[in-house]
């Protein structure tokens, strides 16, 4: 049987959203693959609530980060590409605060 965090990580790689209502997880995502998704989801469901508990959430886009190495942006957790394109966003809309960050400006 597939672990809590590979079948974890794997609803986030397929675009799917969790979320524990009331003590039941909650799937949101393209029908077809929730679907897919929904007999794992079952077998695994006590495992799976257990992790999703005492998971961290990402502050910029709310999906649960199951990275092993946190990144954070304004001191909150967030996933690695959700920081990454934070800082490209706000690197382009204040291009004098984040000279110092551009790789061709002479320092």
């Amino acid at each position: 049987m597939i672990s809590p965090h590979e079948l974890l990580r794997d609803l986030e790689a397929a675009g799917i959203k969790d979320a524990v209502v009331n003590g039941n997880l909650r799937l949101r995502g393209p029908t077809t693959r929730v679907h897919s998704f929904a007999n794992q989801c079952r077998r695994g469901k006590a495992g799976l609530l257990r992790l999703l508990s005492s998971r961290q959430t990402c502050v910029l886009c709310g999906a649960a980060i199951v990275e092993r190495l946190l990144t954070s942006w304004g001191g909150k957790v967030v996933h690695r590409a959700c920081g990454e394109r934070a800082f490209a966003e706000a690197k382009a809309a204040y291009p004098a605060a984040y000279r110092h960050w551009l790789d061709d400006d002479p320092q």
